[in-house]
C-alpha cells in the first residue's frame, strides 16, 4: 500500500459515502470517506491506497485518509458534518483550535461552550452528539486499521453495531459478515487477519449462514438444494493454497448449526430456522383455516346484492356474486383474486358493506403493504384502512409489532389489499395477531404482479396451491368505451403483443419516437425531450392541485421506468423533470450531484425511525415531536429547509405528519427525488397519468411481469415512449421464475 500527501481541489462525483475528487498534484483520487466531501476540500491529507494508471490518467485509489493539520479538521467538524453556520464555527474555534482540546473541553468544561455566542442548548447539545459519533468513529478506526478495514466498512460496521461495535468484533470478528455490503469474503479476510483459523468452526459456521441468507433468501427463496448450498459455501469458503471445503465438513457444519436450531433440513433442502417455522405457521393457518366455517352472516343474501346493485348503479358479475357468497359463507379466511381491472375493488367494497351489516363499521380496518395503497382502498371503499405495520403497531424501542399471537388485532374484518406484495415475515406477523376465532381475513391480490421485494411468494403460493378459499374475478370492465389500458395489460400478462396499440385511445397512447435513430445515445436524449414536454403539460394542473389536495398533486404525474441508470433511468429523469416542474425554486439542498428543492416530490428509501410531528397537532415544535417509524417506499413532498439550522421537514399527506431531516440524510441516501422511480418501486400504487420509456437499453429488464406491473400503475392516462422493437419484446417474454419456497413442496414432507 502507497502513502502520499496532496489536497483535494474538486469533488467530481458522489454516492452515498464513496466519492471521486480532482487533486492539486494533477491526479484524481477515489474512495469512500467518513467526512462530509466539502470538509475534505483544500485540506491537507495523507492518503492511504494505490495508484493506478487508465485512459483519463492516473487515479490513486484510497483505502483510508489522514488530516495533515489539526486545527481546520474542527472547523469544518463544526460547520459542515455538524451544520453550524460559519459565524458560530469560527466563535467557537477562537477557544479551542484543535479536536484535542474541544475534546478537553467537552470533557471538563462543557458549560464553557455554552458561553460562546450562537451557542443554544439545542446547538450545544447538537454538536455534542455529533462530536460522540465521530469520536467512536476514530476509536473504532484505530481499533480495525491493522486489519485493511476501508472507510466504506468502517461506516457500515458503526452503522450496525454503534458503540458495542469493538466489544462485538473482539467477540467474534465474523459478525461482520451479517451487515449488507460487507459479505463473508470481506469478514473472512478480517478475521483472518486477526489470527482466525481458516478451517475454524466459527468461520465455516458464518459462511453458511451467510450463503443462505444472500444466496437464497436475498433471491426471494426460502429453501435451497443441499448440494446446491454446498457448492455455493464451497466457492465463498475457498482460500487458495489453505483451504477448500469438503462434503464430509460441509455435513459436519450442517448437522451442528440444525442442533443448535439456526438451520432446519427438510427432505433434501435447508432453510434458516426463522424462515422454516414462519413458514410452517403460515402453512398451518391456511390448512387449518380453509375449511372453517362460521354462520352465515344473513339469510336473505340475494337482497343484499340486489339493493347493493341499486345502489351503486351497477350489475355484478356472476363471480362477483360468488366472491360476495363465499363472504357471507362463514368462511374466516379467504382470497380474491383478480387481474387488473376485473372489479376486485367493486366485490371487494360490497363485502365490506356486507360484514359492516353485521358488525358495524368501527369493526372493519382495511391495511396494505404500502401507503398509498392503503389511501386507494381507503377512498375507493370508505373503510378504515392503513399500512400493516400501522396495524400491527410498530414498536420503535423493540423493533417488532404491539399487536400478536397474545395481543390479536380487535377488529371483526381485516381485509389485505395487494397480498401480493407482501413477504413471508410481515404474513407472519399479521397472521399472527389474528385471532380466527373472532376476525375473518380476507386477502385481495393480484397474482400477476411481481413478487414481494423480500423473500417468499405466500400469496400466490397459496392461492395456486388451493391452500385457501379462492373466488378469481375473470371478467375486465371497461370505464369507457375506448379505455384500453386494463384490456392491453391482460394481453401482455399472457405474453402477446395488444392488438391495434399504436392506436391512439383516450386512455393509452403509445410513441414511437424513434423511428429511423440507430444510436442509442440518441434514441434515449430523444426520448427525455418528449418526457420534459409532458411534464411541462402536467406542471399547471399539478400546481393547482397542490392548492387543494395535496396527495393528489403527488400522484396525477408519475413517470416509472424500468432502470435506476442511464438517461432514462431515475436518476437523470429526476433531475429533468425537477427542472420542469421546480424551475424557479431557491430554497434547496445542495449536494454535489443532486439538489433538492422545496416543494420537491420525495421518497423515503430506508426504513428508519425519525423524530415527526403530526399535522393534526398544528405544532411543528420540537417539543411535539413524537419517535415513528418511516417506512421505504413512503412518498412525501418537502415542506421545509433550514439549512442554518440543518433541518429539513417532508410531509407525508397519506401518514398526516412532517418527518425531520438533515442534509446527511440526503446525502447518504435515506431520501431521493420521486418523479421517477423504478417499477419495482411503483408496486401498489396507482397514479392518474403516468410515462413508461421503454429502449432496447432496458433489455435485461424487459419482461411481461415487469411490464404488466407497470401499466397497470396508470389510472387515467398512459403513456409509452420509445422503441416499438423493445415494447413487442417485453410483451412477448414471459418471466416465469419461480421461486422456491417450502410452500411449494410442503405435501412431500
Amino acid at each position: 500500500m502507497e502513502k502520499i500527501s496532496t489536497k483535494f481541489t474538486k469533488l467530481i462525483y458522489q454516492n452515498g459515502n464513496f466519492a471521486i475528487f480532482a487533486t492539486a498534484d494533477g491526479f484524481s483520487a477515489k474512495g469512500n470517506i467518513i467526512d462530509s466531501a466539502e470538509m475534505l476540500l483544500y485540506e491537507k491529507l495523507t492518503l492511504h491506497g494505490l495508484m493506478q494508471s487508465g485512459k483519463f490518467g492516473k487515479t490513486f485509489c484510497f483505502e483510508r485518509y489522514e488530516f495533515e493539520r489539526d486545527e481546520n479538521e474542527l472547523f469544518y467538524f463544526l460547520h459542515q458534518v455538524i451544520g453550524l453556520g460559519k459565524k458560530v464555527a469560527q466563535n467557537i474555534c477562537q477557544v479551542v483550535t484543535t479536536p484535542l482540546e474541544f475534546e478537553e473541553l467537552l470533557a471538563k468544561s462543557p458549560s464553557k461552550l455554552l458561553q460562546i455566542q450562537g451557542v443554544g442548548k439545542k446547538r450545544f447539545e447538537k454538536i455534542v452528539q455529533g462530536w460522540e459519533k465521530k469520536r467512536a468513529l476514530r476509536t473504532l478506526w484505530e481499533f480495525l486499521k491493522p486489519y485493511g478495514v476501508t472507510n466504506s466498512i468502517l461506516l457500515k460496521v458503526y452503522e450496525a453495531f454503534q458503540d458495542q461495535s469493538i466489544a462485538i468484533i473482539k467477540q467474534n470478528p465474523y459478525a461482520i459478515a451479517s451487515i449488507k455490503g460487507i459479505g463473508f469474503k470481506k469478514a473472512d479476510s478480517i478475521a483472518r487477519a486477526m489470527g482466525k483459523s481458516v478451517g475454524a468452526v466459527s468461520r465455516l459456521r458464518t459462511c453458511l449462514i451467510y450463503c443462505l441468507q444472500n444466496f437464497v433468501v436475498a433471491k426471494g427463496d426460502t429453501l435451497i438444494e443441499s448440494e446446491q448450498l454446498f457448492q455455493i459455501m464451497k466457492d465463498q469458503s475457498f482460500v487458495p493454497g489453505e483451504f477448500e471445503l469438503q462434503k464430509e465438513k460441509f455435513l459436519e457444519i450442517v448437522m451442528h448449526l440444525e442442533a443448535m436450531r439456526e438451520i432446519v433440513q427438510v427432505g433434501s433442502f435447508v432453510m434458516l430456522s426463522k424462515y422454516y417455522y414462519m413458514e410452517k405457521m403460515i402453512i398451518d393457518t391456511f390448512i387449518a383455516n380453509k375449511n372453517k366455517l362460521k354462520e352465515p352472516l344473513f339469510d336473505d343474501l340475494e337482497k343484499f346484492i340486489s339493493e347493493y346493485e341499486t345502489a351503486e348503479n351497477i350489475k355484478l358479475s356472476n363471480r362477483q356474486k360468488e366472491a360476495i357468497k363465499l363472504a357471507n359463507s362463514g368462511a374466516n379466511l379467504f382470497a380474491i383474486t383478480g387481474y387488473a381491472g376485473t372489479g376486485k375493488t367493486t366485490v371487494s367494497k360490497a363485502i365490506l358493506q356486507l360484514f359492516e351489516k353485521k358488525y358495524g363499521k368501527e369493526s372493519i380496518v382495511c391495511c396494505a403493504l404500502s401507503g398509498v395503497a392503503a389511501n386507494r382502498i381507503k377512498k375507493q371503499s370508505g373503510f378504515r384502512s392503513m399500512t400493516i405495520h400501522s396495524l400491527l403497531g410498530y414498536d420503535n424501542q423493540s423493533g417488532g409489532f404491539l399487536k400478536n399471537k397474545t395481543r390479536p388485532i380487535e377488529q371483526k374484518v381485516v381485509l389485505l389489499d395487494e397480498a401480493s406484495m407482501v413477504d413471508i415475515f410481515l404474513f407472519y406477523s399479521l397472521l399472527q395477531a389474528i385471532d380466527f376465532e373472532n376476525t375473518t381475513l380476507i386477502l385481495l391480490g393480484d397474482p400477476a404482479q411481481l413478487p414481494p421485494v423480500g423473500a417468499g411468494e405466500i400469496f400466490a403460493d397459496a392461492v395456486s396451491l388451493d391452500l385457501v378459499r379462492n373466488i378469481t374475478l375473470d371478467t375486465i370492465y371497461r370505464q369507457k368505451e375506448d379505455a384500453v389500458i386494463k384490456h392491453f395489460a391482460q394481453e401482455v400478462r399472457q405474453g402477446r403483443v395488444p392488438r391495434g396499440y399504436e392506436n391512439q385511445f383516450s386512455d393509452f397512447y403509445f410513441l414511437a419516437c424513434c423511428s429511423g435513430i440507430n444510436d442509442s445515445k440518441q434514441i434515449q436524449e430523444k426520448i427525455v425531450q418528449y418526457i420534459k414536454k409532458v411534464a411541462q403539460r402536467f406542471s399547471k394542473e399539478i400546481d393547482e392541485l397542490m392548492k387543494k389536495d395535496r396527495w393528489a398533486a403527488l400522484i396525477h404525474f408519475q413517470v416509472i421506468t424500468p432502470m435506476k441508470e442511464t438517461l432514462l433511468g431515475t436518476k437523470n429523469l429526476n433531475s429533468v423533470i425537477q427542472e420542469v416542474l421546480q424551475p424557479l425554486q431557491t430554497t434547496q439542498i445542495q449536494l454535489q450531484q443532486r439538489v433538492f428543492k422545496l416543494g420537491d416530490k420525495v421518497i423515503h428509501l430506508k426504513n428508519k425511525n425519525m423524530d415527526v410531528v403530526f399535522e393534526d397537532e398544528n405544532d411543528l415544535d420540537d417539543k411535539a415531536t413524537k419517535e415513528v417509524r418511516v417506512f421505504n417506499g413512503q412518498i412525501g413532498m418537502i415542506e421545509y429547509i433550514d439549512s442554518k439550522e440543518d433541518k429539513i421537514l417532508i410531509y407525508y399527506p397519506n401518514e398526516n405528519y412532517y418527518a425531520t431531516y438533515s442534509k446527511n440524510d440526503f446525502a447518504n441516501g435515506v431520501v431521493d427525488l420521486a418523479y421517477a422511480i423504478s417499477g419495482h418501486k411503483s408496486q401498489g400504487s396507482e397514479y392518474q397519468n403516468t410515462v413508461i420509456p421503454l429502449t432496447m437499453s432496458h433489455y435485461v429488464m424487459l419482461n411481461n411481469k415487469l411490464l404488466y406491473t407497470m401499466m397497470t400503475r396508470a389510472k387515467e392516462r398512459l403513456i409509452l415512449v420509445g422503441e416499438k422493437k423493445a415494447f413487442e419484446i417485453g410483451c412477448k417474454r414471459k418471466d416465469e421464475t419461480r421461486r422456491e419456497t417450502l410452500m411449494k413442496y410442503f405435501k412431500q414432507f
